[in-house]
């Protein structure tokens, strides 16, 4: 099951508050837990069987090779700029749907470099992680730092399991993207070839024990996601998630600056004890 895209839809979209931010400063200490606001699967009556956690994966062979083509692809890309835009369904007391949409540029640089920068309606946000430090910003000046693990790998699995904080597209951003989409797969299909954004593609279906999910692969030498839907379905109303990944750079220029962060004249620190706001999605 992807690791991130269940977290935030469990804890955003199901009328819930995202996971609270730790209490330490030092992402690298493992005393500290964020407290989840939903189950990751719904409970089940006791004594009934988990049929689905039992049976054989139903795996159709060309899903899974393209699956594991687009992941050794991406595994391959020292460094890479994307724009990931996304659509949430935000499920309201009264049961109404309403979408809430944003978009991100996303710069990894393995295995030690991300960057995201991400617009905002009132406020952009900023997420920087050199390989020593991770520091969340708004553009109205409130900025947190921790010190942050060596690894961009260990940077995400702390950093959704404990911050609730879930970068866009953050299972591909693993140095395996495959072993994290496919860690809990039961079911997948291969559906046929689509056009998205203009590029034909793959498209693939595949089922977790709480999600389905959807992706479309980019046909040809360049397998690459062009986009992700995720079902949440034993969440009432199903709500979904959506992203579109385009404009990828394969071989982006940046500065030896482009990771490090350098608060503005006047900006405020905050600790992560009080910067749930800067984590919001």
């Amino acid at each position: 099951m992807p690791l991130g895209i269940p977290l935030m839809i469990l804890a955003l979209l199901a009328a819930v508050g995202l996971p609270a931010w730790c209490e330490a400063e030092d992402l690298g200490q493992t005393t500290a837990t964020a407290q989840l606001g939903a189950s990751t699967t719904s409970p089940r009556a006791p004594g009934t069987a988990d049929s689905a956690a039992t049976a054989a994966p139903l795996i159709d062979e060309q899903a899974d090779s393209l699956l594991r083509g687009m992941s050794a692809f991406l595994a391959q890309q020292p460094r890479f700029r994307v724009q990931v835009t996304r659509s949430l369904d935000l499920v309201l007391d009264n049961g109404q749907k309403i979408q809430a949409d944003s978009s991100a540029v996303v710069e990894v640089q393995r295995p030690d470099r991300l960057r995201v920068d991400r617009k905002g309606v009132s406020t952009d946000r900023h997420i920087l992680y050199d390989g020593k430090t991770l520091s969340i910003a708004r553009s109205d000046g409130l900025y947190a730092s921790a010190t942050a693990p060596a690894t961009l790998d260990e940077l995400l699995d702390r950093a959704i399991e404990r911050l609730g904080l879930v970068p866009p597209g953050a299972d591909l951003l693993y140095t395996d993207p495959y072993q994290v989409l496919a860690a809990e797969l039961m079911e997948s299909s291969y559906i046929g070839q689509a056009l998205i954004g203009g590029l034909r593609c793959h498209h693939l279906a595949f089922r977790d024990q709480s999600v389905d999910w959807q992706l479309w692969v980019e046909a040809g030498p360049r397998p690459l996601p062009c986009k992700m839907v995720v079902t949440a379905r034993e969440t009432e109303q199903a709500p979904q998630f959506v992203a579109y990944f385009s404009q990828w750079d394969l071989n982006p220029v940046w500065g030896a600056d482009e990771f490090t962060f350098t608060p503005a004249p006047g900006a405020v620190r905050i600790d992560f004890a009080n910067a749930a706001e800067l984590t919001a999605q």
